[in-house]
């Protein structure tokens, strides 16, 4: 299919290494990572009080991948944090949650949203995020929306493969649970750590994922090669 078109978008590094080997010379690729409008994603975090402390899982409930992450975070990570800071909340937004997210609740520290319209408004209350995400493919558009919003975040390499991240660009960055856990406890007993984190976030955000630097960009390339 690539080999019909003369020029192929993608959306993150590795895919573009991939598909541009199996291109002929005459066929180009243009990467255009996805974007977001940061006028509607401006920074809202807020570092965590002595009585608020709000984690929390991202993504849309529909599918049995984001299903399981947020279990997991309930389920495997957070009974560590529980340990140390027991009034902390963990948060699953996200829509179509059912009933197997919904049963979490029985512990009143874990709240379900369900569809939200103005979601910055929710994320914009948490202190922390937890993404335990499995699978190198795609694009993360949640990471670069929370990112923009200044809230820290802990992932797993798999999450940010392709979207030149690294460690410290305003997320910590992962490969076990046992790992997410470690540094999410590590990150929330060192506050000043954790708002420099959130404005490294700002400035990350900014730098890779405006529309200008993601889809403005990528339109000029196209633009170049057409008129070459």
């Amino acid at each position: 299919a690539w080999g019909a078109f003369n020029f192929v978008f993608t959306i993150n590094t590795e895919e573009e290494a991939y598909i541009s080997a199996h291109l002929d010379k005459a066929q180009k690729t243009i990467l255009m990572p996805m974007g977001i409008d940061l006028s509607t994603w401006p920074p809202l975090w807020k570092p965590p009080t002595a009585t608020a402390l709000r984690l929390g899982y991202y993504g849309s409930l529909t599918t049995p991948h984001n299903r399981r992450d947020a279990i997991s975070c309930v389920e495997e990570i957070m009974p560590a944090i529980w340990a140390i800071w027991p009034h902390a909340e963990f948060w699953i937004v996200g829509n179509n949650p059912g009933p197997e997210i919904e049963a979490l609740t029985a512990d009143s520290r874990v709240k379900v949203t369900g569809f939200v319209d103005h979601v910055q408004d929710v994320l914009g209350n948490l202190h922390l995020l937890l993404c335990p995400w499995k699978g190198k493919y795609g694009f993360r558009s949640r990471i670069a929306e929370v990112m923009a919003i200044g809230l820290p975040t802990v992932t797993t390499y798999d999450a940010v493969d392709g979207m030149e991240l690294e460690d410290g660009d305003g997320l910590m960055l992962c490969t076990t649970n046992d790992e997410i856990e470690g540094r999410a406890i590590a990150l929330l007993k060192n506050l000043p750590e954790l708002e420099l984190l959130s404005q490294k976030a700002i400035d990350t955000s900014r730098k890779l994922f405006s529309v200008a630097n993601t889809y403005g960009a990528g339109l000029r390339q196209l633009s170049e090669a057409v008129a070459k």
